[in-house]
């Protein structure tokens, strides 16, 4: 079974606020919280992993 993270620990992994999260979820460059009830969610660690991998490093160029 995949690792589920919540919001918490998604802003301290990605070092991104609340705000700026749901911001990218709203323009398709973020992965979607998987609803779980009572307005909780949870993300995929994996998918969240991979987001990290992709983002561009500081001082490198993106193609």
């Amino acid at each position: 079974m995949e690792e589920l993270l919540r919001r918490k620990e998604v802003e301290k992994i990605t070092a991104l606020s609340c705000g700026t999260i749901y911001r990218l979820i709203k323009v398709e460059d973020f992965p979607k919280p998987i609803k779980m009830g009572g307005g909780s969610v949870r993300w995929h660690k994996k998918e969240i992993e991979v987001w990290i991998a992709e983002r561009p490093r500081a001082g490198t160029k993106a193609n």
